[in-house]
């Protein structure tokens, strides 16, 4: 993907050229994740079996609960 960005011959790029080249492949897949997960909020329907005591903890309760546990500290 980069090397569309770039001459034929890379060696004769310049530092400008190249850095072009990765603030475009950057953003390319920025906007392409971005995208993907706008799709994925809008058309993915919502789980129906969660329950209610899952919802209403925060996910800040959920990461020190794992944070808890020493196997992640292995």
């Amino acid at each position: 993907m980069l090397a569309f960005y770039l001459p034929p011959d890379v060696g004769l790029a310049t530092d400008a050229a190249r850095r072009a080249g990765f603030r475009a492949i950057s953003l390319l897949y920025s906007l392409v994740t971005g995208g993907l997960g706008v799709l994925i909020w809008c058309f993915l329907p919502a789980p129906h079996d969660v329950s209610a005591s899952a919802i209403s903890r925060g996910p800040g309760e959920d990461a020190f609960a794992a944070l808890r546990r020493p196997i992640v500290w292995a």
